[in-house]
């Protein structure tokens, strides 16, 4: 499952760069954060081929102010308010700007996306999946080659204007 402690890090950067931007007459700043986690498994040929886990983290600062635009990136949330300073240093090469702030924040929706059977899911059992899966495919001849994968992915996104 994604580390939420990462979530709450980048919540507490952009809320800081959401104040440095008052400071700085700095018109508009998104904010948007990004964590994936992922467990994949393949079979080929009746064999396991591949278990992999991987995570990515990024956030993405854009900024508006005095008719330019930046956007700027990172993989650190400890280092969000590095990067938004970056930004401001950079503004005046930006790109044109064609309007002057983000939208108004809306209500939160969270919709559901997944069952809870799947999330729980780990290496072991996406395996295990595999294996039950090609098991009563295999008697049928040593001729057929068969290929099953599975993948779980976690991931929390957050987003601030």
């Amino acid at each position: 499952m994604v580390d939420h402690a990462l979530l709450e890090k980048a919540r507490k950067g952009f809320r800081e760069c959401l104040r440095l931007a008052r400071e700085r007459d700095v018109s508009g700043v998104s904010c948007l954060f990004s964590q994936t986690e992922e467990e994949r498994v393949a079979y080929e040929a009746g064999k396991l081929k591949e278990a992999s886990t991987g995570q990515t983290v990024e956030y993405r600062l854009t900024l508006v102010a005095g008719g330019k635009r930046v956007s700027v990136s990172g993989n650190r949330p400890d280092k969000i308010t590095d990067t938004f300073q970056a930004g401001v240093s950079l503004l005046a090469t930006g790109s044109a700007a064609h309007f002057s702030d983000y939208p108004s924040p809306s209500g939160i929706v969270r919709p559901r996306r997944h069952a809870e059977r799947t999330a729980r899911l780990d290496q072991a059992g996406l395996i295990s999946a595999c294996e039950a899966m090609l098991s009563p495919l295999s008697g049928h001849g040593p001729e057929l080659c068969l290929s099953a994968g599975g993948l779980r992915k976690d991931s929390v996104s957050l987003l601030l204007t």
